[in-house]
């Protein structure tokens, strides 16, 4: 027999809910931005940029039924657990190994492939599992609540990223160069021009 969700326990998933897709959405798409400025920059190719924009929906397409299978089958809840700890070791595993390979592409390809496989898995439980979060009155809160959040996110994350990548250049070079006027105004001159002549490149 199925437990009645009450109203009380719908709006917290909710809050849940919509915390978790604010964290997730920010993070990833922080991250894919800054990935593609630092792409660009190593290999002056505006592909390299747009790496995501591609593997995404291919790997999505690719995913359609397998995944759809793997929902139907397994338990949600250790499915979405399971898919965030591989995003999270494949984040790992790149900060470690990018400083020590000389293919940059290469690895960015199978990192940004292996979180969208597990975007895909996550999204596609999650979704499965909506009637297990709330009441049937709270669903459509639930969805538009999403929609909302993960659309501001998306307008927000790339001025993020952006303005993070072009303050670590700038840290980067006065660590390298050792020069003092970077620092206070003049460092921060210095990060929005390395922000733009990364754009016109």
């Amino acid at each position: 027999m199925d437990t009645q969700i009450s109203n009380r326990q719908s709006v917290i998933q909710i809050v849940k809910a919509a915390s978790s897709d604010i964290m997730t959405t920010l993070g990833g798409d922080t991250f894919g931005f800054a990935l593609g400025l630092m792409l660009l920059h190593t290999t002056h190719s505006a592909m390299s940029f747009g790496l995501g924009s591609i593997i995404y929906p291919l790997v999505g397409l690719l995913l359609v039924i397998p995944v759809g299978n793997l929902v139907d089958h397994q338990p949600h809840r250790l499915l979405i657990l399971g898919s965030k700890l591989a995003g999270i070791l494949a984040f790992a595993l790149y900060a470690l190994l990018v400083p020590w390979l000389s293919m940059p592409m290469l690895l960015a390809v199978m990192m940004l492939t292996i979180v969208a496989c597990c975007d895909k898995v996550t999204t596609t439980a999650f979704t499965a599992a909506v009637r297990e979060l709330v009441n049937p009155a709270h669903i459509k809160t639930l969805a538009t609540i999403e929609q909302a959040a993960i659309a501001t996110i998306q307008l927000v994350s790339p001025i993020i990223a952006a303005a993070l990548y072009a303050d670590w250049v700038c840290w980067y070079r006065v660590d390298r160069i050792g020069d003092g006027n970077y620092f206070g105004l003049n460092r921060t001159n210095y990060a929005f021009s390395s922000g733009y002549s990364f754009a016109g490149r």
